[in-house]
């Protein structure tokens, strides 16, 4: 069952890439309403039964925040300050003991799903980040073992510079909590180059990996340029053969899906 979580409000805005004709940039958006934004969010989930609760600390988020932006080298993201905090409460309240990130360029897509895990509200069990990209995986792992340090973390993040089909093949069934995916690159069923398809592929080939009642997160999935590469993700996540439920959120201009597997 599909689910859509959005605002009139937050479609008239955009943060950093104007998606539709009209758009207002936001600047200097008060903390208050991007928590305000969050909770809404967070209520329709518990409300559809994706989550059992909507809290998570404030103040632990602020703090990591300011440690990500302190330690992290990043060329440019797409992950907005709302969606930050989104992906960090999500995390702090599923407590998922195993992460799996792919298509993470620099570690900042992935960092903030990772983050109540790195800072000790509660503990995980394998945390792995991919880029195929060598450098951006280089960069990548510069970034969480700084972060790491800054926090005195008891788990490593495991940054893999490599094609993450050959990741995905280590994992045993049922071993997944938190698929995170952010990829755009070769998809190797239709050949295409930079496409975001290729995180349609990830998820049919993750499927057997993932826990019963795990959560698939992909970003950009809401964005209508995703909807014509990669509707085949779109029709996957809307199978019940497969998910019990998934939800679009339109938290921002690039948005994110949130999925339930069976």
């Amino acid at each position: 069952m599909r689910h859509d979580i959005r605002r009139e409000e937050w479609d008239r805005c955009f943060y950093k890439s104007r998606e539709k004709p009209g758009q207002e940039k936001v600047i200097n958006e008060p903390v208050e309403k991007e928590i305000e934004k969050v909770q809404i969010v967070l209520e329709e989930l518990h409300e559809h039964d994706f989550i059992q609760e909507i809290r998570y600390s404030l103040d632990k988020f602020s703090a990591f925040r300011k440690q990500v932006k302190e330690s992290f080298f990043v060329f440019w993201t797409a992950i907005n300050p709302p969606m930050e905090r989104l992906l960090y409460a999500l995390s702090a309240i599923l407590k998922p003991r195993s992460i799996l990130g792919l298509g993470i360029f620099t570690g900042n897509p992935v960092v903030w799903s990772m983050g109540p895990a790195l800072d000790g509200t509660y503990d995980a069990a394998q945390l792995d980040a991919v880029e195929i990209e060598k450098n951006n995986a280089r960069l990548c792992r510069d970034n969480f073992k700084e972060l790491e340090s800054i926090l005195q973390a008891k788990i490593h993040v495991n940054v893999h510079g490599e094609d993450g089909f050959k990741v995905l093949e280590k994992y045993g069934t049922h071993s997944i909590d938190l698929l995170y995916l952010d990829a755009n690159g070769l998809d190797p069923e239709t050949g295409i180059e930079g496409t975001k398809r290729i995180n349609y592929t990830f998820l049919k080939r993750a499927l057997p990996k993932l826990k019963p009642g795990s959560t698939v997160m992909c970003h950009n999935a809401t964005m209508d340029s995703f909807k014509k590469e990669a509707g085949d993700y779109l029709e996957l996540t809307g199978n019940d053969r497969f998910f019990t439920k998934t939800s679009g959120i339109h938290i921002d201009e690039m948005g994110l899906e949130v999925s339930i597997r069976r």
